[in-house]
């Protein structure tokens, strides 16, 4: 059994625990090994799980520098607009939404561990929620790989014979269990520039959408 981890900060631990949430996202991976954001793929993909720890902690700022309050909705919003905008890919397999209520559980587990009495003051962070994530991560050994040696952009059979059986009911894939290899896929024409290149546009640039 893998020991506890421990985290310095709230902020450690929430982007531990996106990242692997990422990584175990079908979507995000085929987005990633794919590059379906161009040439920025992966620098765009960090910049949204840093902005989403952000959102959570109250720190993300529009461009005025107004605090935008944090909203389950909001962090769907922003997962659609990156895939919409960025990737032109329309999600059309629900998991959007499912990655939508596994971080908003996230949250709330590092919000808990937090404030527990057991930390003390100041002391690093156990949670065992971010922990079953990254576990998982490291066991189907996806972390540090080419999501293109693991999936292909045509995959939307949902084998996942390669994946560890760790026996969890499939309302706790994302808890640690199996990932989720059902993806429905619609990639559209990426929008190009003059010159032919490929049009990206980061969502820090984008107005903020209101839930």
């Amino acid at each position: 059994m893998t020991s506890s981890r421990l985290y310095a900060t709230e902020h450690e631990a929430l982007l531990a625990g996106v990242e692997a949430v990422f990584r175990r996202w079908t979507a995000m991976r085929l987005a990633r090994g794919h590059a379906w954001a161009g040439a920025e793929t992966d620098e765009l993909i960090d910049e949204l799980a840093a902005d989403i720890v952000a959102l959570i902690l109250n720190e993300y700022r529009r461009e005025d520098g107004s605090s935008v309050p944090y909203s389950a909705t909001t962090v769907v919003s922003w997962l659609y607009d990156f895939f919409e905008d960025d990737c032109t890919a329309d999600i059309e397999d629900g998991s959007v939404e499912q990655v939508g209520e596994v971080l908003e559980r996230l949250r709330a587990a590092v919000a808990q561990a937090a404030t527990s009495s057991t930390r003390g003051a100041d002391g690093p962070l156990c949670v065992p929620e971010v922990d079953r994530l990254v576990d998982a991560v490291e066991r189907e050994g996806v972390a540090g790989r080419d999501a293109a040696a693991e999936v292909t952009a045509t995959s939307t059979d949902g084998d996942s014979s390669d994946e560890d059986d760790t026996g969890d009911d499939s309302a706790e894939r994302w808890n640690g269990g199996e990932a989720v290899d059902d993806v429905a896929v619609m990639r559209r024409e990426p929008e190009v520039d003059e010159e032919g290149f490929q049009v990206v546009r980061s969502r820090r640039a984008r107005p903020y959408r209101v839930p």
